[in-house]
């Protein structure tokens, strides 16, 4: 799990937008097929950063996200925050 410590220091980099790690567009053959179709849902596993989910729900998309490490949920959480996009990270059965 992420320490509360390494959490906030990476809150501080997100809202100042020091991230020089992570780019805010998807891959291009996401932004290419969200350019064919109308928003609808997507599910996107093996999120990460969530970079393809909050790109699509920044689009009108419902969009679930799941991702194996706690951090990349929190990181994903902390994008979201600074750039609002609604999505889902699902618990597990």
């Amino acid at each position: 799990p992420m320490s509360d410590d390494i959490y906030h220091q990476l809150l501080e980099r997100y809202q100042s937008g020091q991230v020089p790690w992570d780019q805010e567009l998807p891959p291009p053959e996401v932004i290419d097929l969200a350019r064919t179709l109308l928003p609808g849902r997507a599910l996107d596993l093996g999120t990460g950063f969530g970079r393809a989910a909050i790109y699509l729900a920044r689009l009108g998309w419902e969009v679930d996200a799941i991702t194996k490490p706690k951090n990349g949920e929190k990181i994903m959480a902390l994008k979201t925050f600074t750039k609002p996009a609604t999505c889902r990270t699902p618990s597990p059965p």
